[in-house]
């Protein structure tokens, strides 16, 4: 058992896959933190990843979980598995009186997210689902501009094109491309609008044959309108060739706010045949690498009680309520309006958009 220090925030990985090495690596960079466990199904992956970095934290199996519970000097949990354990490990975590930062989405059922917050509440522990994209330098200084740079808003777009394909195993398991990758875009409308929209209309087509064979679709279009007349709209593919494809506008009455994509290198080159620019980021683990290491700067700051949750219950409830709306009208070829759909399809959940004036 590591010797306790209220001065250091004791954390424990569960998952070491793609995303579960990004954060270990991004905690191993903050001052005052200690990695105390990484846990994983495959023991010999989570021993791996100790060797490499010559680590002193402990690999466990993930039924050796409560060793790492026991440890008093354990403070955080960070939840990296697939989403079809994140609520077990969220719920089990809070139950032992962890902080908790979980990767979107917290579970497929919104009323077990419910439940995680409620549980959070009741601890008094934070839970902090990870929508890394508001935590981009890019993204968030666009957002700060609206008011001055773009005046009365008028139009929100994002363009999210995944690169590189995600295998067959993991879409069968990661609940659909509006739930897995849409959430994110979704999020980006509703933070950048600072609305929760009235109506969401989505039509989406599987060009992959295997895609179309778990009945998801890899190409998908939605608009939104929101109450005060700005418009929205997604426009997202699990596969674009030459790269991670990110993409923000926000246009206005005083103008307009562009984020292109961001690319590793930054030069042009001019010749003969013309002019042209390095490639773009190959995946989202490097398009993105500078948010993941501010959400959790921010999630450590909260821990310590150095700041508050900048994504909130609400915040995450509001958006998965969007995203099953989506899908809605996705399975239905019909528009949606949001609050008709969640009276209907949750109505202990209406609250959350009633009373709000739009507001999110």
């Amino acid at each position: 058992m590591a010797t306790q220090n209220d001065d250091v925030i004791g954390v424990a990985v569960v998952g070491i896959g793609r995303i579960g090495k990004v954060h270990c690596c991004n905690l191993l960079r903050l001052p005052r933190v200690n990695l105390l466990y990484i846990i994983d199904a495959d023991r010999k992956a989570a021993e791996d990843f100790v060797q490499q970095f010559n680590l002193t934290a402990t690999a466990l199996h993930i039924d050796e979980i409560e060793q790492a519970y026991g440890d008093e000097s354990l403070q955080a949990v960070i939840v990296c598995c697939p989403t079809n354990m994140h609520e077990a490990h969220v719920k089990n975590a809070l139950q032992r009186g962890k902080a908790v930062m979980c990767e979107k989405p917290l579970s497929f059922s919104l009323n077990a997210i419910m439940d995680c917050y409620q549980m959070a509440e009741k601890n008094g522990k934070p839970l902090f689902c990870a929508f890394n994209r508001r935590f981009d330098p890019q993204t968030s200084a666009i957002r700060s501009r609206i008011p001055d740079a773009v005046g009365k808003l008028k139009v929100v777009k994002t363009i999210s094109r995944d690169h590189p394909r995600n295998s067959i195993e993991y879409l069968r398991i990661s609940g659909g491309i509006i739930l897995d990758s849409c959430i994110h875009d979704v999020d980006m409308l509703l933070w950048m609008s600072r609305q929760i929209p009235k109506t969401i209309y989505a039509i989406g087509h599987a060009h992959f044959e295997d895609i179309r064979g778990i009945g998801d679709v890899d190409q998908v279009f939605v608009t939104m309108k929101f109450p005060d007349g700005a418009m929205g709209h997604i426009d997202l593919c699990r596969e674009a060739v030459f790269g991670h494809d990110q993409r923000l506008e926000v246009f206005g009455s005083k103008g307009m706010l562009v984020g292109q994509n961001v690319r590793p290198q930054s030069y042009e080159i001019s010749d003969g045949t013309g002019q042209s620019l390095p490639p773009i980021h190959d995946s989202c683990m490097t398009r993105y690498n500078d948010s993941y290491l501010q959400e959790m700067i921010h999630f450590i700051s909260v821990v310590r009680g150095e700041a508050t949750l900048s994504v909130t219950g609400r915040d995450t409830m509001v958006t998965t309520l969007c995203c099953h709306a989506t899908n809605e009208s996705l399975s239905t070829g019909l528009p949606v309006d949001v609050l008709d759909f969640v009276k209907k399809k949750f109505p202990e959940l209406a609250y959350l958009l009633n009373g709000q004036n739009g507001s999110c």
